[in-house]
């Protein structure tokens, strides 16, 4: 009867927890989908209706200030108007590049036309010299560049990343392991995007979000921005795990990144992606690989005890077995000898037994 009670109390325990799981997650999950679907839709909505207004000269006077019915034209302090440099000195620049990239240079200091200096990589600059300049070839204004990225950054934040989430805690739900919607919302509103001129550098009030997208597009864009374009840093980009795991993991991770167009991340504007460090998985393989171990280990040592008592098994047995001597007859046929030295050389086989 003990044993009976016990169970049942066991089995109450188990659903009652799978049913608690179950409504949590999903609860969690519409949630974050009404959360999403709305702030998406308005954000569309927003972004659609500033770049209209851009395109067809709308109620903005200039990009970066915003319209107000009480200020007048004249009151208008227009920024300096900015001058891209010329192909021959671009040219000339991308050649000295090249020459330090040859030499072997880790860093150089690249003067950016607005009094700002940034050490960095002479690799690093020949991207963004080259990609500017295929965007200059093809006659499309940067801010095109720009907007996409805008987009891209906007995706992931309220729809790649929820879906991520909500399938990783499902994954965890169906395994029977308790999720973790609470760490992986944290790391989700933590993650922030700032709108950066052309060079990376960030704006003063650049903290960009689907909620005000529709003013800091309105006041607070770079200069001349749909030439020159902009670009959208990322702090404390999401990267998800299986679960939360100690610190160790946490001192690996990047606390600033870019968006690019096409796909991924990188450390800086117009280079390449970073290279995948499969994060998710590398927990994963390291709990497999510590099992496979620890079975493997299991079976050989079993294997190698079965093996050894087989050993001590036929040793007793071969123990009991009579000795055996045996004289062997050594014959040397050499035709030079004599047949008295053949006789002399022989030896006869007398084989004795001992019990």
């Amino acid at each position: 009867m003990n044993n009976l009670t016990r169970f049942f109390t066991n089995l109450t325990r188990f659903l009652t927890n799978i049913c608690t799981n179950l409504t949590k997650s999903v609860f969690g999950v519409m949630k974050i989908c009404i959360v999403v679907t709305c702030k998406s839709v308005f954000g569309v909505m927003k972004i659609c209706i500033v770049v209209t207004c851009l395109y067809y000269g709308g109620p903005l006077i200039q990009p970066g200030l915003a319209w107000r019915p009480d200020i007048v034209l004249g009151d208008l302090k227009l920024p300096q108007i900015k001058r891209r440099s010329s192909s021959e000195k671009r040219y000339a620049l991308r050649k000295e590049l090249i020459e330090l990239i040859k030499r072997g240079e880790d860093h150089c200091a690249y003067d950016y036309q607005n009094g700002l200096w940034r050490i960095i990589r002479p690799l690093d600059a020949l991207y963004q010299i080259t990609g500017e300049d295929c965007w200059i070839f093809l006659r499309c204004p940067l801010g095109i560049r720009g907007l996409i990225i805008l987009q891209k950054a906007f995706s992931r934040k309220y729809i790649w990343l929820p879906l991520a989430i909500i399938g990783k805690n499902i994954a965890r739900i169906l395994l029977f392991q308790q999720p973790e919607w609470a760490e992986d919302i944290t790391d989700w509103k933590n993650e922030t995007y700032w709108i950066c001129d052309e060079y990376g550098f960030r704006l003063r009030y650049g903290k960009i979000s689907i909620t005000n997208a529709l003013e800091i597009l309105t006041t607070n864009m770079p200069q001349q921005w749909w030439e020159f374009g902009f670009e959208v840093e990322v702090s404390m980009p999401v990267e998800l795990r299986p679960w939360h795991i100690p610190d160790e993991y946490k001192r690996r991770r990047r606390l600033g990144a870019y968006i690019k167009p096409t796909w991924g991340l990188t450390h800086y504007p117009w280079c390449p992606s970073f290279p995948p460090r499969y994060l998710f998985w590398i927990p994963i393989y390291e709990v497999i690989q510590e099992k496979i171990q620890t079975l493997v280990y299991k079976v050989v040592k079993e294997k190698m005890q079965r093996l050894e008592q087989i050993v001590k098994e036929l040793h007793n047995n071969f123990r009991h077995l009579p000795e055996i001597k045996l004289k062997i007859e050594l014959v040397v046929n050499n035709p030079n000898l004599d047949e008295k030295d053949k006789n002399k050389k022989k030896q006869q086989i007398k084989p004795s037994f001992k019990k």
